[in-house]
């Protein structure tokens, strides 16, 4: 939930998103429901709690594909939506699918904070809320393009080099390439081309 304080800053909670290492990956598995389907880039972990959806029917959690581009998660929190029954759900972590992404934040009444270059490969790499914990922040936005090779190193010499540049846009289009992720924390029996599945 989105809130004031009292100097007019607008302020989320969320998982500590500065805890770099907090990003665990997961393995995929084709038999997950649709509603858990990913793309490349990033997307939402929420639940659905909508009793006439497939997913609401049982709290399941769903993930919502967000793609790349550059993310105020001040603005994009409250506008994300159930993939099978299109009504709001709130966001209760983010992960990313084979691209690059970096985070840059600020916590009330500290310094702003622009993390390094990180590159999500060819599984599921989401935040773990346990381990991050949570906090609150008056910035929190997350750049995303698409994976390149060598793209951690090259990505991190570029912000280097250009130490004071800030994100102004949001959400480009997203890649329409899909996966799925589940609950099954075992690799699928058989082997998967394009749709996975993972643990959210």
């Amino acid at each position: 939930m989105l809130r004031l304080r009292g100097g007019g800053e607008l302020v989320i909670p969320f998982p500590d998103i500065e805890k770099e290492d907090a990003v665990k990956v997961h393995e995929f598995d084709p038999r997950a429901p649709d509603y858990r389907r990913i793309r490349k880039g990033m997307y939402y972990a929420a639940y659905c709690y909508n009793p006439a959806c497939a997913a609401g029917r049982k709290a399941d959690c769903v993930a919502v594909p967000a793609g790349f581009g550059i993310f105020n998660l001040q603005k994009c929190l409250d506008k994300v939506f159930c993939p099978a029954c299109h009504q709001k759900v709130k966001p209760y972590s983010v992960g990313w699918h084979y691209c690059d992404y970096q985070v840059s934040t600020q916590k009330p009444g500290a310094e702003a904070k622009k993390g390094k270059w990180h590159q999500a490969g060819d599984k599921d790499h989401r935040f773990d809320n346990k381990e991050a914990g949570e906090a609150e922040f008056v910035v929190a936005i997350i750049e995303v393009v698409p994976y390149q090779e060598g793209g951690k190193e090259k990505l991190n010499t570029v912000a280097k080099e250009q130490p004071n540049q800030t994100p102004i846009e949001e959400n480009k289009e997203a890649d329409q390439e899909e996966h799925k992720s589940s609950h099954n924390p075992q690799p699928a029996p058989r082997k998967a081309k394009k749709k996975h599945c993972t643990i959210l």
